[in-house]
């Protein structure tokens, strides 16, 4: 069973976007590649975690162009199954790929400003 935390950028007291908006909006938006870092966007919760959510599976993150962050718990693998393969396709797409090499591109600018610095310093 899948329990919604949050879908979507609301305001406070806003109801929450659907699993199945989530899904038609992974087929159209890159998602947001910086998401890779904290669990590729679907992750096992620690034992704690678990017993304090009441869940095993957290799916979430943001995306590239649109802001629509999402945050959804599922109870087993096969819960949370249709998101990831959602997912996964959404990491295949071109503009998925362009996200991503955009910023490895700003990342790397970054890096060599920081060296800069450090040896004008």
């Amino acid at each position: 069973m899948l329990k919604v935390q949050h879908i979507g950028s609301k305001w406070a007291g806003e109801q929450s976007d659907t699993v199945a908006d989530l899904l038609k909006l992974l087929e159209t938006e890159p998602l947001d590649p910086r998401f890779e870092e904290f669990g590729n966007f679907v992750w096992k919760l620690s034992p704690d975690d678990a017993v304090n959510i009441g869940a095993s599976y957290e799916v979430g993150g943001n995306f590239y162009g649109v802001s629509s962050c999402f945050s959804i718990f599922g109870d087993t693998k096969q819960d949370v199954a249709e998101l990831r393969r959602a997912i996964r396709r959404n990491q295949r797409t071109p503009a998925y790929l362009k996200a991503k090499q955009e910023l490895a591109e700003q990342k790397a600018v970054r890096a060599e400003r920081q060296q800069t610095a450090k040896a004008d310093a």
